[in-house]
């Protein structure tokens, strides 16, 4: 069971849910895994064509819930090119057309 929070000036509500069977078992699908991973190449290639920057990779992993795709910089230039230049923000604020 998952528990979502929301604060307001007024006053905090808590929400529970429990996700059915069928969203669990799509959650972990591996076609959807091919499409969190697609989507990460899409962002990986847009933050390696900015500010000259080439170390920008993709890895797919399994969660306790669920898949997830992340976007990661593996090499000291786009590192701080992302310090500097916030690469991986834009170019997940890009692929969002």
């Amino acid at each position: 069971m998952a528990d979502i929070v929301i604060n307001t000036p007024a006053a905090k509500t808590k929400i529970s849910y429990k996700p059915s069977s069928k969203a669990r078992a799509l959650l972990k699908n591996p076609a959807m895994g091919a499409l969190l991973l697609a989507r990460a190449k899409i962002i990986a290639a847009r933050a390696n064509g900015m500010y000259n920057a080439k170390g920008y990779n993709t890895r797919l992993k399994m969660g306790r819930e669920r898949l997830r795709a992340y976007v990661y910089t593996s090499s000291i230039h786009a590192i701080r090119s992302n310090i500097a230049h916030d690469t991986l923000k834009k170019a997940v604020g890009s692929s969002k057309k």
